[in-house]
């Protein structure tokens, strides 16, 4: 699907992934409407576009009415949406035994039926005009689930398994879906507590935004049916499928290597 001319919603725009992709969509001539909880950054994601092909629209995706109400403006002003990029999402980078239940809830619900309100939202308009294309941002940590990561990580999975469920029934109706699997990339949502469980030789893999958005641009553009970036990080998810004893005794031993380095470090 051709980017240039295409009206663009990306999700979580205000900073990270989103902004990025907001950026490298508009670089390819899409007019982009920018989708966050924070219109400052907002504003400063659309003067940083420019050249009046950015909008933007503070709506928190985890709340399905406003969700609604803003696809809704969406199609009354520009008539269509031929892009939907779902970025927006929460971490959670803690032990599974340590999340409450509320936590553990409020990470699917922004992660996972962000996803799905938006979907329902934009797909209906996409379906009536047969074009469009939706790109779910999923996670490595979707793929190959982390220990640290077992809320956030049980969220991405369920996206990534709703965009390869729904591909087939939306591609009868000319709309394409498909994921993309970002590693480890330099945003706000790795904090202090969530870098001292990263191995110190992943964090030097850290990714820059630009190189997701160029990925999301390319899901796009070639109607992909997924891309992990880097893409060395699509080999885990074989070895989990073909050696699952020897993947869930690496995994161990890591987390086992994780928790001296918690001891050594409090001591």
């Amino acid at each position: 699907m051709l980017i240039r001319g295409a009206l663009a919603v990306v999700t979580g725009a205000s900073s990270g992934i989103g902004r990025a992709t907001a950026v490298e969509l508009a670089a390819r001539g899409a007019t982009v409407v920018a989708v966050a909880r924070r219109e400052e950054l907002l504003r400063e994601v659309v003067a940083e576009i420019g050249g009046g092909r950015a909008s933007y629209l503070v709506c928190d995706v985890a709340d399905s009415e406003a969700v609604s109400r803003t696809a809704a403006r969406v199609l009354a002003e520009h008539g269509r949406i031929d892009v939907l990029v779902n970025n927006a999402g929460t971490p959670l980078h803690r032990a599974f035994m340590d999340c409450s239940v509320a936590e553990l809830g409020r990470v699917m619900q922004v992660n996972y039926m962000g996803t799905v309100h938006w979907m329902r939202a934009a797909l209906p308009a996409m379906v009536a005009r047969g074009r469009g294309a939706v790109v779910n941002v999923a996670s490595t940590a979707g793929a190959v689930p982390w220990t640290w990561e077992a809320g956030y990580s049980a969220s991405k999975a369920a996206v990534i398994a709703l965009t390869e469920a729904v591909a087939p029934e939306l591609a009868r109706a000319g709309v394409h879906c498909g994921w993309v699997n970002p590693g480890l990339v330099r945003t706000e949502i790795f904090s202090e507590e969530a870098l001292r469980h990263v191995p110190p030789g992943v964090q030097r893999s850290f990714l820059e935004p630009a190189a997701v958005a160029r990925a999301i641009a390319g899901v796009v553009e070639h109607e992909r049916a997924g891309v992990t970036v880097p893409r060395v990080m699509g080999l885990p998810p074989l070895v989990r499928s073909l050696l699952p004893r020897f993947y869930r005794g690496g995994l161990r031993r890591t987390y086992e290597g994780t928790l001296r380095r918690d001891r050594s470090a409090d001591a």
